[in-house]
């Protein structure tokens, strides 16, 4: 692995570019970060159950994470993040395979109020020493992931925010991420 290679992948909904990087243990590895999971919720689409993306021309630039969800900084009350947060994080150690690679998503904590799917907070250091490909997410929090439509009238039970994790699962499959790397 050349540390000036730019690795690009086809995936189903268009092209993205991703970089090399080393963990500290030494390992090499691949990250794609920030590729979009569901159209931004922003507008018409806030307080709704997350959309499909459309295919994208051109590469798009997945070198670095996108915006932490909206929250409140709880050391300093302000506010920060973004309500266009609906990004995953794609990390592994090979671009090709014989075989596909097991596919570990890591969910964040945060109990629904805080947390971001960000290097600077967890770093994919740790599973790269494996044969594995590791995927990182953001989602909706507090209000913003609370109130969808679908939320409101499946959950009168006050059950958690799924909504975001379920709609991941579409977006894997259809990016193909076990495939992708054979």
């Amino acid at each position: 692995m050349s540390s000036t290679e730019i690795p690009q992948i086809a995936l189903p909904l268009g092209v993205i570019k991703g970089k090399h990087c080393q963990t500290v243990y030494s390992h090499d590895y691949y990250s794609f970060e920030g590729i979009p999971y569901a159209k931004p919720p922003l507008g018409e689409l806030r307080f709704k159950t997350p959309q499909p993306i459309e295919p994208w021309s051109g590469v798009k630039d997945c070198t670095q994470c996108a915006s932490k969800p909206l929250q409140k900084n709880s050391r300093t009350g302000g506010v920060e993040g973004s309500e266009d947060c609906l990004y995953l994080n794609v990390y592994t150690k090979e671009l090709q395979s014989e075989q596909p690679l097991p596919v570990l998503v890591f969910i964040y904590g945060g109990a629904f109020y805080t947390g971001e799917a960000t290097t600077n907070v967890y770093s994919p250091d740790y599973f790269m020493s494996e044969r594995v490909v590791l995927i990182t997410f953001n989602y909706r929090l507090c209000s913003l992931g609370e109130l969808t439509q679908a939320y409101l009238q499946i959950n009168k039970k006050k059950k958690f925010n799924v909504l975001a994790k379920v709609s991941l699962v579409s977006p894997i499959q259809r990016y193909k991420c076990r495939e992708m790397l054979r």
